[in-house]
């Protein structure tokens, strides 16, 4: 082995620097759009605002109540569906995955672009009104947790493969 290579970058090193870059310049422009587009909520916080926190809050404790899955589902898992905090940070976890999801997707879908034009289309896309400004100005809406979670399920059961591929067949064959 010569120094030169020693001292040559892998390629390896440059598909990690460049996503790397890639998910920097995405998670700048989700913040930037975020701090901008996301309404004061309850308390001055910037987080979900009153109607998407009733979503949140309810539960099935006094009865059945319309909309009081969500609540009801935190509740059962011990979360406490009171503190605004708690439901801030869940609403902006759900917020925050879906933008890297789509951060990864601009990724794997520009990989022919040259580096200018796929940061570019990252920035479009990041700041478009129709993407991250939807996500950032409903964050708390109960559609973007069922939207994540079909993302999960769907890597678990296709890209992961836990369970093999039989597991895919059995859990999307049943519908």
């Amino acid at each position: 082995m010569s120094v030169g290579e020693l001292h040559s970058p892998s390629r390896w090193w440059g598909a990690i620097s460049r996503r790397a870059g890639y998910f920097t310049v995405g998670l700048v422009a989700f913040f930037v759009v975020a701090w901008f587009r996301a309404h004061p909520g309850l308390l001055g916080v910037r987080g979900p605002d009153e109607y998407w926190t009733l979503h949140w809050t309810r539960d099935y404790s006094n009865g059945f109540v319309r909309r009081g899955f969500l609540g009801e589902a935190l509740r059962l898992i011990g979360i406490d569906t009171t503190d605004y905090a708690v439901l801030s940070v869940l609403a902006w976890s759900i917020s925050l995955a879906l933008s890297l999801l789509l951060i990864e997707a601009v990724f794997r879908l520009s990989r022919g672009l040259g580096r200018l034009e796929a940061t570019l289309l990252l920035l479009v896309l990041m700041t478009s009104p129709a993407t991250v400004g939807l996500i950032a100005e409903t964050t708390g809406d109960p559609l973007q947790l069922l939207l994540a979670a079909y993302m999960l399920v769907h890597w678990l059961a296709f890209v992961a493969r836990p369970l093999g591929s039989g597991g895919a067949a059995a859990l999307f064959g049943a519908f």
